[in-house]
């Protein structure tokens, strides 16, 4: 059956590495005192981290999220790490309004499905480097305020950064935004509004 943390308090260090979530899971509410390790953990259903706080660091690296992942309204108080996970081969993505406090690496990371990053809140540095969005990629009215790396990331979908505001170095260098694979035509990007 499914898994349900709903409101569940994690002692510190809390390790779940390559455990297999079969089918759905539910971590919303969820506090994790310590570090939180799900590297290389494969979610096959869907798994919701709904107002979610990380107070020591999250690794994430090298995980599969299956099916639609929401960490809407999460907190991540120390580093985050996303580097080299699988995102939504049968569900959408979002961080939206999530707030990163220290650094988040996306690096290397594959978004299939759309994503949404609108209104999240980066303090640390945020690094997005070789990561590929492979369809709509949503990141209206986000905040970067350390530095945000987009360097070789790939877009093969529409990219939305209006009202994004950049506060730090930031870093679009070899970055492609590829035609649309629906219709053969340049997706759209836009920056209407951003701050650099």
């Amino acid at each position: 059956g499914d898994h349900d943390f709903e409101g569940y308090v994690f002692p510190p260090d809390v390790d779940l590495s390559d455990f297999q979530f079969v089918p759905n899971t539910n971590f919303n509410q969820a506090i994790f005192r310590g570090p939180a390790r799900f590297q290389g953990a494969v979610f096959t259903g869907d798994v919701r981290f709904v107002g979610a706080t990380f107070e020591g660091e999250a690794v994430f690296a090298w995980a599969k999220f299956n099916g639609l992942t929401a960490f809407l309204h999460a907190t991540f108080v120390k580093d985050a790490h996303f580097l080299g996970s699988t995102f939504g081969k049968n569900g959408t993505v979002s961080f939206q309004e999530a707030t990163f406090e220290k650094r988040v690496s996306y690096e290397g990371a594959k978004f299939h499905k759309g994503c949404c990053f609108g209104r999240a809140t980066f303090c640390g540095n945020a690094y997005f480097v070789e990561s590929t969005f492979g369809a709509k990629s949503v990141f209206v009215r986000c905040k970067f305020k350390g530095e945000a790396a987009f360097t070789k990331a790939v877009f093969s979908g529409a990219a939305d950064f209006q009202g994004v505001k950049f506060l730090g170095p930031t870093s679009f260098r070899e970055t492609k935004f590829l035609p649309s694979a629906a219709g053969g035509t340049k997706a759209e990007t836009t920056f209407s509004g951003a701050t650099l």
